[in-house]
């Protein structure tokens, strides 16, 4: 994260402002380098996950503009997880980037993600402050921090 000149919530706004809806975002080392990555239902939350396209944008955020690379989902996997991002978003009435800017009272956002536990719809946040990584959960239906 250090010396990222770009947010989680900048990405989230740049692919949202682009018409796609964003479905998780996160910050990840992948072969020793980090990236910025927003997963987006390209069709937006009108159309569901089996007739949408489920994309992830992903960049260095290192670099003066992030400027991502697009890899449309085609293997089981990334179709899969990002089937249920767009499913838990149609059910939230909360975009990313309000539980992403709720998170942000309390640090740095490294990734928000919407997932089920215990058969609850919630979002997981990781949020860097003084050098402590910890999760933070927001109900996907309420908004409230749990």
């Amino acid at each position: 994260m250090a010396g990222s000149k770009h947010s989680l919530a900048e990405a989230i706004q740049l692919i949202a402002k682009s018409g796609e809806t964003p479905t998780a975002a996160k910050f990840e080392y992948e072969d020793g380098a980090l990236h910025l990555a927003v997963y987006a239902s390209a069709k937006g939350m009108k159309v569901d996950a089996e007739h949408n396209v489920l994309k992830e944008h992903k960049g260095n955020p290192l670099a003066s503009a992030w400027k991502p690379q697009v890899e449309i989902f085609k293997d089981v996997e990334h179709v899969s997880r990002a089937a249920e991002y767009h499913t838990l978003m149609e059910l939230s009435g909360f975009s990313l980037l309000d539980i992403a800017s709720k998170a942000r009272t309390e640090g740095t956002p490294v990734w928000a993600i919407p997932y089920v536990l215990n058969g609850k719809p919630l979002f997981d946040v990781g949020n860097l402050k003084n050098g402590q990584l910890r999760h933070i959960r927001y109900g996907a239906l309420d908004g409230k921090k749990n």
